[in-house]
């Protein structure tokens, strides 16, 4: 079954976050720019039609944080300014993972790429999971 393609998505913001998460359709194609706050986006319950998705998300005094399902490839082609990277999540996966391009970056900010958020972990390790 195919279905139509999704619109691609540009969102920007001044003095405020952007965040996207829950169920939501991730286009092919997305730009999300941030200047004094953060691009928050969550697609742990979105629908991913596409084999690849580019985010171009870029943040000036403020944090970029992608947060994917487990068994998500995720490659970074971002820079930080006074700021720090870290992918805590898979940067190779099985055959015909999804594959998410994150592009972009920050400045006075970091970009974070991770499968659960700190209280998540923290219930994890205290569950004994």
């Amino acid at each position: 079954m195919s279905s139509a393609p999704v619109a691609p998505i540009r969102q920007d913001s001044a003095f405020g976050d952007l965040r996207r998460s829950g169920r939501w359709t991730v286009p092919a194609q997305s730009r999300w720019r941030s200047v004094f706050g953060d691009v928050v986006l969550d697609l742990r319950e979105a629908l991913v039609p596409e084999a690849e998705v580019t985010i171009d998300a870029r943040s000036l005094f403020g944090d970029v944080d992608l947060l994917v399902p487990e068994g998500v490839v995720v490659e970074l082609r971002t820079r930080t300014v006074f700021g720090g990277m870290r992918q805590e999540s898979a940067e190779t996966g099985p055959p015909g993972a999804p594959r998410i391009v994150l592009q972009g970056g920050s400045v006075f900010g970091d970009v974070k790429v991770r499968s659960k958020r700190l209280r998540e972990k923290l219930a994890d390790r205290l569950l004994g999971s």
